[in-house]
């Protein structure tokens, strides 16, 4: 929810916790701080660019990735707030963290106590319905919520989710209204739609 939510997006930066970064060569390893557990999407993203960094020879020094879960992502981002300074560790955050923090009033650190480095990736999200239901395109489901205010609804994660950013915009832009249904897994949002409990969905995970 930073970057262009029109084309519905998750976006994955690197940060680091202090000054601007400037073009150095490492003298140890550098940690990639990451705020899902091994095995989550940005911890197999943060080893890939490890690999690709030593494989390619770009750093003479390794990098080393670190799992800071927990919080939705505010265990890693208070981890690299208190490494101000320290140019040998970087984090590595998706939209949804970067966005929760600014809106969540007990987050103790934000986007703003760190520093951006690069937008690493977008990837297009899919919106979904099932297959026997009436809504062919976006529009056919924007024309319906119109039609029937707050009737239709959404399966989503949490409030400040791409998901939900994708909704209040389109909500924005068109005057149509929908519900927003907090499902925590992908799986229930799938089941829930296939189900007919849920009218639409937004995920990278379909």
């Amino acid at each position: 929810m930073r970057h262009t939510i029109y084309r519905v997006t998750l976006g994955l930066a690197l940060f680091i916790g202090g000054s601007y970064a400037q073009a150095f060569e490492p003298v140890r390893p550098v940690e990639i701080a990451v705020h899902s557990a091994p095995g989550g999407g940005s911890d197999l993203f943060a080893r890939a660019i490890a690999e690709m960094m030593q494989k390619e020879n770009i750093l003479t020094r390794p990098m080393l990735v670190s799992n800071k879960s927990g919080g939705s992502g505010a265990v890693a981002m208070a981890y690299l707030a208190g490494k101000k300074g320290e140019t040998h560790t970087i984090g590595l955050f998706t939209t949804a963290v970067i966005v929760g923090s600014i809106t969540q009033k007990e987050a103790q650190y934000t986007i703003q106590d760190l520093t951006p480095v690069v937008h690493l990736v977008l990837e297009p999200s899919v919106a979904a319905v099932r297959a026997d239901a009436p809504f062919r395109t976006m529009k056919d489901f924007v024309d319906a919520a119109k039609q029937k205010p707050g009737q239709l609804k959404q399966a989503g994660g949490v409030v400040t989710s791409v998901d939900n950013m994708f909704r209040l915009l389109i909500q924005k832009a068109t005057g149509a209204q929908w519900a927003y249904i907090n499902l925590p897994s992908g799986s229930e949002r799938v089941a829930n739609l296939l189900g007919g409990h849920m009218d639409l969905m937004l995920d990278l995970h379909i």
